[in-house]
């Protein structure tokens, strides 16, 4: 064999031994992956997922005093800006009888002007009054029970509670203990009030649900 011949001969051992080590690393379709059409497969699997087994929600009424004279640094308010209230239920829990336990935060979130002074401009009662915008927020404790309206007896042992939603359905603002703002001399007339205390009301909803992990029996697609 001349050797020109011989390394056409390698060239070609080279060439084949790439192609199969190429052939190694291709990987086949995912739907052609461990599929084999002359075999029959079971048209059926059982996975596992969370069944629910009930539901439940229930109203609760709340109050609540924001006192800004005894807050350090804060002082009685002339005008609420805003309220932003949101809830947040950190522990769920079933329990017999059908029912869940639960405990809440309630925060709530006055932004509020103040007078830091103010100056009685003319006799017929105009007046300039100055003042910063601030804010006090206030956790609220919630805890409360709710019943589950299920078909099936709940097993506190195996089933979880969760909430579905929780917020505040309404709310009302009172402010109380007013007193008039007044120069060095006399009342400003007709009165402007401030005030020291602010009396919450609220209703708040809970509603969870009841679940269990269960084997489900689902059809499968065909194969080929």
């Amino acid at each position: 064999m001349s050797k020109s011949q011989e390394f056409y001969c390698k060239e070609k051992v080279m060439d084949r031994e790439k192609s199969i080590d190429r052939e190694k690393f291709i990987m086949p379709n995912e739907d052609e992956k461990d599929i084999d059409c002359n075999r029959q497969y079971p048209d059926k699997k059982i996975i596992q997922t969370k069944v629910i087994v009930g539901k439940g929600e229930e109203d609760f009424f709340l109050e609540s005093d924001f006192n800004f004279d005894k807050i350090p640094d804060a002082e009685p308010f002339l005008k609420i800006v805003d309220i932003d209230t949101w809830v947040d239920v950190y522990d769920a829990q079933v329990i017999k009888g059908n029912k869940v336990i639960f405990n809440a935060w309630i925060y709530k979130n006055v932004t509020y002007k103040m007078v830091n002074g103010f100056l009685e401009e003319s006799p017929d009662g105009e007046v300039t009054i100055n003042g910063a915008i601030r804010h006090i927020t206030k956790r609220i404790p919630l805890a409360g029970c709710i019943d589950i309206k299920s078909k099936e007896k709940i097993n506190p042992k195996e089933d979880i509670a969760e909430v579905l939603d929780a917020y505040v359905i309404g709310e009302v603002e009172e402010p109380l203990e007013k007193s008039a703002l007044r120069t060095a001399t006399a009342k400003v007339e007709p009165p402007i009030y401030e005030y020291k205390k602010l009396h919450e009301k609220m209703c708040v909803k809970i509603a969870v649900k009841v679940v269990r992990w269960e084997h489900v029996q689902i059809k499968t697609e065909e194969r080929c």
